[in-house]
Formats: structure tokens, sequence, C-alpha cells
């Protein structure tokens, strides 16, 4: 099972949890080029608060690229990867 690990501030992993988050973008660059593009076949996503335990794991159900306005790139329209997170799974402590 591949399971794509993604660490998120806790305010988005908030939203997520709420459910009001339904997609997580990540900009486009080598790095992620690399873990959605060449290496595309994910079966799960776990989505972690900052770098500690607690997670929320979601299906993995694809990702597309966008382009999007958003305050962490000074609200300037930036192309990414929208991450699907509409599937979850469950809660973990």
């Amino acid at each position: 099972m591949k399971i794509l690990h993604i660490h998120v501030k806790k305010e988005y992993w908030e939203r997520a949890k709420q459910g009001i988050k339904k997609e997580e973008y990540r900009e486009i660059k080598s790095y992620w080029i690399k873990k959605l593009e060449r290496e595309y076949g994910y079966d799960l996503i776990y989505y972690y608060l900052g770098y500690t335990k607690k997670k929320r794991i979601f299906r993995f159900d694809g990702f597309v690229k966008k382009k999007i306005v958003h305050k962490e790139w000074d609200m300037k329209p930036k192309e990414v990867y929208a991450i699907s997170l509409r599937k979850p799974i469950k809660f973990m402590l």
C-alpha cells in the first residue's frame, strides 16, 4: 500500500478535520512533480498536524492542476497541484 504523507499547519488541518477543506494545495516544483507525477499510484493520504503524530487519513483520489490565489503565495495567482481530500477514512491521535 502506497501512502502519501502531507504535513500541514494547524489551521488547514482543522479545516480538513471539520470537512470544510476538500483539497490540499502544493506548489508545482520538482519535489511534488516527482511525488505526484512520477510516483503516482498512492492508496492513502496521511494528513498530519505539523510534525506531530496526529493525522487524518484519506483515500487517495487523485489531483488536478489549478491556478489559484492564496494567502500563502501573497495573493498572487499560482499554478498548483490540488490534491483531493474528499474521501476521509478516519482521524487518529
